[in-house]
């Protein structure tokens, strides 16, 4: 496989990525505010009214995780003749995408799984489910924070210094990157209380700044000429 090739494949998996995080986006802005329901019943009728939005939410960020696979790898092998360490940067990010995809799933398992059942439970039998759901969501809760950081703050942020330094593409995309690396602090807000007033607007800028990078490096990398891969 040459590397004009990963190029080609990075750079369809970053704009598919793209899309996977708009439909998470759109999930993430109409999310009802489970913590604030007491009532068991009344808590599972609310996730089976916005089972959709659950849906484009967890699917929306799994596929958008995965999806970054490919051209976290294209761009690995785009410096690791210049920057050895550059292979620590890659595997920092692939765990965080292992441990964000499998965070993603604590949306889905509460819909596909915990509604059916508490939807037909005996009144009885509700707030044993409820509890059961809300631990569930806490089981996840961890590894998705640290995950999420590892892939969008700290592997990208790391990655795209590297591309700085040596020049991989043009320097602003890669300050681009590095900005999407810092903002990706922000998926540590549930240990760091102080984050979480700004949020949303810190995620949607890291978003944000994932989909410049991401598409417009692989775009560089295409275009230049390389030889087959080693």
């Amino acid at each position: 496989m040459s590397k004009k090739s990963l190029y080609k494949v990075a750079l369809a998996a970053a704009i598919l990525s793209a899309v996977s995080w708009i439909v998470f986006i759109l999930g993430n802005m109409s999310l009802p505010a489970l913590s604030e329901i007491s009532d068991p019943l009344q808590y599972f009728q609310t996730l089976q009214d916005t089972r959709l939005v659950w849906i484009m939410y967890g699917w929306g960020g799994i596929f958008g995780t995965l999806l970054s696979i490919p051209f976290i790898i294209a761009f690995y092998y785009a410096m690791k003749d210049t920057v050895p360490v550059i292979l620590l940067s890659m595997i920092i990010a692939l765990i965080g995408a292992v441990m964000t995809t499998f965070g993603f799933f604590s949306p889905l398992t509460s819909v596909y799984f915990y509604v059916p059942l508490g939807l037909v439970a005996n009144p009885e039998s509700l707030p044993i489910f409820k509890a059961a759901a809300e631990v569930a969501v806490k089981v996840f809760e961890v590894p998705w924070a640290l995950g999420s950081f590892l892939i969008f703050g700290l592997g990208y942020g790391l990655i795209a210094y590297y591309g700085w330094r040596t020049s991989t593409g043009p320097k602003w995309l890669n300050v681009v990157g590095m900005l999407a690396g810092l903002t990706g602090i922000v998926w540590l807000a549930v240990f760091l209380p102080f984050l979480q007033p700004m949020g949303v607007i810190l995620r949607m800028a890291n978003i944000l700044l994932i989909f410049v990078w991401s598409i417009g490096l692989s775009t560089a990398l295409v275009r230049q000429k390389e030889p087959a891969i080693q």
